[in-house]
């Protein structure tokens, strides 16, 4: 050590958490939800998951796509999901079953549709 004394150091600006993209689920089976979140986060990207309907409002600004699991026609699930696509700018994905492979290949075909689209 010198005898000279340090400068002291200006704090640092903490930094701004980075966002993670966010995958909208609507439908399935809810005792699955742990099971579909673990999916999307492993492939680095946040679950908002909605067992009946997608609620009405502003999309999340951080949304990469919508999955839209549903065994029955539902016209204002389809609705909703269309709108909420389009504000948002993303691709929405239907799927007929709830099970974790079929949310695993409509999650690739989302991510897949959303990279040719970029």
């Amino acid at each position: 050590m010198t005898g000279a004394p340090q400068a002291p150091q200006a704090p640092q600006a903490p930094q701004a958490p980075q966002l993670r993209k966010s995958i909208v689920l609507c439908g399935g089976i809810g005792r699955l939800e742990p099971f579909y979140r673990a999916l999307v986060e492993s492939l680095g990207y946040e679950l908002i998951y909605y067992q009946r309907r997608i609620p009405q409002g502003t999309p999340p600004a951080t949304l990469a796509g919508i999955l839209v699991v549903t065994t029955k026609i539902s016209h204002p699930l389809r609705e909703r999901a269309a709108r909420l696509a389009e504000v948002g700018r993303v691709p929405v994905v239907y799927l007929r079953t709830p099970s974790l492979a079929a949310v695993r290949l409509g999650l690739a075909g989302l991510l897949e549709e959303r990279e040719s689209v970029a």
